[in-house]
C-alpha cells in the first residue's frame, strides 16, 4: 500500500470511501492519526489466514513488526479473526 507509514496518511482518505463497482462496501469516517496514543491500541496479527499462506519473507517481517509493536502498544498478539474461513464463500 506504501512504503512509508506517512505515505498511508495519503493513500487512506482515498481508499475508504464508497466504491462505486461495490454496493456493499461502506463508507468509514477517517480520524487524525495525530489524535492516536500508541500506548492504548491493541493490536492483532496473523501470518495464516488459513486460506493463503504468506512466504516466509513475508510473515517474519509481520512477527518482527508485531515484536517491535510490543514495546509501545497495551496488547499485541498473533490472532486470526474469528469468520475468516468463510471469506471465499462471502
Amino acid at each position: 500500500m506504501a512504503r512509508y507509514v506517512d505515505d498511508l496518511a495519503l493513500l487512506l482518505p482515498t481508499i475508504i470511501g464508497a466504491y462505486w463497482r461495490d454496493p456493499t462496501a461502506v463508507p468509514m469516517p477517517l480520524g487524525n492519526a495525530q489524535d492516536v496514543t500508541l500506548s492504548g491500541l491493541r493490536i492483532s496479527f496473523h501470518t495464516d489466514n488459513g486460506i493463503e499462506k504468506a512466504s516466509n519473507e513475508v510473515a517474519d517481517t509481520i512477527r518482527q513488526a508485531g515484536a517491535h509493536l510490543q514495546d509501545c502498544c497495551a496488547l499485541v498478539e498473533a490472532a486470526v479473526p474469528g469468520c475468516i474461513d468463510q471469506t471465499v464463500e462471502i
